[in-house]
């Protein structure tokens, strides 16, 4: 099986390359920095070391002074790194020889013996101005041993070998703890999350709160999260949806035959029986409302089951608000202060206006019934023009709708009325939609309701 390494391991190995290549270029440039700066001091010392005793030498090689000679070259392998020493005269001669002149790991230095040149009398008063003159008298060489140079420059590369090492492994350390905090623990956390949503728990919710590219990807990845959820509910309605309008569709029908052969019979008895019988009239009255209701709740259910068709027209949106109103009974309207207020800039539409008023129709009826047992009721219906959109509201002063309720409200045969079925929102809600526009509420308990639909402003539709 293939060895997976993780994000945080590939940088941190990557900064510890970074890390160590840049260590080893500055203890390069360091280490031959220091040998540079060795081997000038060393220079400058022996350069100076070897002239001063070409000066001291002068009186002893001019006056062949031997025993001087030799004191001044014991002398001088006495000191520091000097392990030969050669003083000749002007003509070669060697004076003092002494040492190891050819050792490995070196270096020679050689000074002029000179003295002063003296001029004639005569000429030093016409010429006292004239510049000294020196005459070569001999000549001192020494050789240098390199070994306490070589010494101090290993000394110098073990000090930044171990620098450089333990440079690295600090740095290592300190940016490994830095990235397992600053990068490690997100991304592991947000691993762990992402196995937790992966299981199917779609509440679950990535605390990532990091202003960087993670936590930004958490964000998204929630956003993600929530759409996901959102898609997922919209199947599961959708399949739901599906079933039930089947079964809406098969049932309606068969109920149907039986209500209409059922009207027939009542037709039939109210022509023989009900003139006899008041009772029996009465009765019929009933069995007659009640499949009046049973007819119109199986129009409701074929209607919601059928595919919706609009018949798209040029359309006056506050002519049809009014249509509608005016096709509702007086009688619903009892005790009720009903309100228009209906802009006068709003401009023709494309939409199917039966659709329209069926909206309108509906919403009406919902909050007149809202406002039973209310003291003051009243309706307003308004109209207006939105950007893109033309709004249309409708608002009541009834009990108002539960926050629990409205997420569920749109939904089909959700109702909290004893009566109906629950599908005149969501026909609502459909028709809506099927025009590209949306449906709304705002509500709050013992204050009311109101209701907005919003239909685009265009003037042609979509397949056109």
């Amino acid at each position: 099986m293939r060895m997976r390494i993780s994000i945080t391991h590939k940088i941190i190995f990557l900064f510890i390359l970074l890390i160590s290549a840049l260590s080893i270029i500055i203890g390069f440039f360091s280490f031959n920095y220091g040998k540079q700066a060795l081997m000038m001091e060393f220079d400058d010392r022996a350069k100076t070391l070897v002239q001063g005793l070409a000066m001291n030498c002068e009186y002893p090689v001019l006056f062949g002074n031997k025993e001087m000679i030799s004191s001044m070259g014991v002398s001088a392998l006495s000191l520091r790194d000097v392990i030969f020493c050669e003083i000749q005269d002007e003509k070669g001669q060697v004076l003092f020889n002494k040492g190891i002149e050819n050792k490995p790991y070196s270096c020679k230095y050689t000074a002029v013996i000179q003295t002063e040149k003296i001029s004639d009398a005569e000429e030093g008063l016409v010429l006292g101005n004239q510049k000294k003159q020196f005459e070569k008298i001999g000549k001192i060489r020494l050789v240098f041993s390199l070994d306490n140079i070589k010494n101090r420059l290993r000394g110098i590369q073990q000090a930044i070998i171990l620098i450089v090492i333990l440079g690295i492994i600090g740095a290592s350390i300190a940016i490994t703890l830095l990235l397992r905090f600053v990068l490690g623990r997100p991304i592991d956390k947000l691993v762990a999350d992402t196995r937790i949503v992966a299981m199917g728990n779609f509440d679950y919710k990535i605390a990532i709160n990091t202003k960087d590219e993670i936590g930004s990807l958490a964000v998204a990845f929630n956003q993600m999260i929530d759409d996901l959820l959102i898609t997922q509910n919209k199947l599961i309605k959708t399949e739901k949806m599906t079933a039930v309008v089947q079964i809406i569709s098969e049932a309606a029908h068969d109920i149907r035959n039986p209500l209409a052969v059922i009207s027939s019979g009542i037709y039939l008895l109210k022509k023989v029986l009900q003139e006899e019988n008041p009772l029996v009239a009465q009765t019929i009255k009933q069995i007659e409302d009640a499949v009046a209701r049973m007819s119109l709740l199986i129009e409701d259910l074929l209607h919601f089951s059928r595919p919706i068709q609009l018949n798209m027209d040029r359309t006056k949106i506050n002519d049809m608000i009014k249509t509608a109103i005016s096709e509702l009974p007086e009688g619903l309207f009892s005790g009720v202060d009903r309100k228009l207020e209906l802009a006068d800039n709003i401009p023709l539409i494309l939409a199917d206006s039966n659709r329209l008023k069926q909206i309108v129709v509906n919403l009406v009826k919902n909050a007149v019934e809202a406002m039973e047992g209310v003291e003051s009721k009243e309706l307003r219906v308004e109209s207006k023009k939105e950007g893109d959109f033309i709004k249309i509201s409708v608002s009541d002063t009834g009990k108002g709708i539960p926050t629990e309720e409205i997420a569920n409200i749109f939904d089909p045969f959700h109702t909290t009325k004893k009566k109906g079925l629950g599908l005149g929102l969501s026909i609502c809600h459909r028709f809506a939609e099927a025009h590209g526009g949306r449906i709304g509420v705002e509500s709050e308990v013992g204050k009311g309701t109101r209701f907005v639909v919003w239909l685009p402003d265009k003037m042609e539709s979509d397949g056109m």
